[in-house]
C-alpha cells in the first residue's frame, strides 16, 4: 500500500471508497524516506479524494513556496 497515489485513490468507485482506502492507509503507511511528511501526505491524498478536482488540490498543495528575498524593498 506504500505505493498509493491519487491515481489509485481516483480509480476506486465512489467518494466513500475512497476516502475509506484513504484511511486504510492513513493506518498502515510505512515511508522510509525521511524527507516525507506522512502527515501531510495522507491529507493531500484525502484532500484529492474530497475534492471534485483533486488534482487542483494537488496543484495547489504541491506548488513550489515563493520566498521573497529578505532585503526585497530595502535601500
Amino acid at each position: 500500500m506504500a505505493n498509493l497515489g491519487y491515481a489509485r485513490v481516483f480509480a476506486r468507485g465512489s467518494p466513500a471508497e475512497q476516502l475509506a482506502l484513504v484511511d486504510a492507509y492513513d493506518r498502515g503507511v510505512r515511508i522510509s524516506d525521511e524527507r516525507m511528511d506522512v502527515a501531510e501526505v495522507v491529507s493531500i491524498v484525502r484532500a484529492t479524494a474530497a475534492a471534485r478536482n483533486g488534482w487542483k488540490v494537488i496543484l495547489a498543495r504541491c506548488a513550489p513556496t515563493r520566498r521573497q528575498a529578505a532585503n526585497y524593498g530595502a535601500k
